[in-house]
């Protein structure tokens, strides 16, 4: 079964780096205007994005609303705050144990918290320098990032390694400058025409429980 988002923004554009966010990372979503209408399209989500005004009395309403809907009272819902709105509401005041960000949304942040809600994988779409080492050799090859998941990774290189083949990998996390260094397989590849770029999945193996820390840190933003 599909998953779907419903994003109720209530004015035009509000939500572009959100909806840009879930199109990069193939979720599927819903806009609507208003609370009122998601509440009667027919459909049912599998998460709700609500963008919430100052008014403390119109979120409360529409907790309620959520609350007292059979078809959507469990549905896991996010709460966008304004910029200057953060702090004024705690959290119990609007639901127990759902999640609220703030204008401008952490993109990284954001994603990790969708990925739990509708128990997927966390992924993080992003460009970087890899390096890439076959085990028992010197040569060490170089390549682009395509996208990382908790279980492995997705590069371009034009380097020709065989699938099947160990490798070494590291690249450095740019937000706290961290070299990471991890062991794995070529799992896969798909060549883009002779004598260009190749696109490979690496399959990450042996990790230790720091080796899953850090990645799953560098996934989601963390550190």
């Amino acid at each position: 079964m599909m998953k779907k988002v419903f994003l109720i923004e209530k004015s035009p554009d509000t939500f572009n780096t959100i909806r840009s966010c879930l199109e990069e990372n193939q979720v599927f979503y819903s806009q609507f205007k208003s609370l009122d209408e998601a509440l009667k399209s027919g459909e049912v989500p599998s998460l709700i994005v609500l963008f919430v005004n100052k008014n403390s009395g119109d979120i409360n309403k529409e907790a309620e609303a959520l609350k007292n809907n059979p078809s959507f009272s469990r549905i896991p819902r996010i709460f966008i705050l304004p910029f200057d709105m953060i702090g004024i509401i705690p959290h119990n005041e609007i639901i127990s144990g759902q999640s609220l960000f703030q204008v401008p949304v952490d993109k990284l942040k954001f994603l990790s918290t969708v990925s739990k809600f509708l128990k997927r994988s966390p992924r993080r779409v992003f460009r970087i320098v890899i390096s890439v080492q076959p085990e028992e050799s010197n040569l060490r090859y170089s390549g682009i990032s395509i996208d990382f998941s908790e279980t492995g990774v997705a590069f371009e290189s034009s380097s020709d390694l065989p699938v099947r083949q160990k490798i070494s990998l590291s690249f450095v996390n740019p937000k706290n400058r961290k070299r990471l260094l991890f062991k794995g397989e070529i799992a896969r590849k798909a060549s883009t025409q002779p004598g260009g770029t190749a696109f490979y999945g690496i399959e990450l193996k042996e990790m230790s429980d720091k080796n899953k820390k850090d990645f799953i840190n560098f996934l989601t933003g963390e550190e």
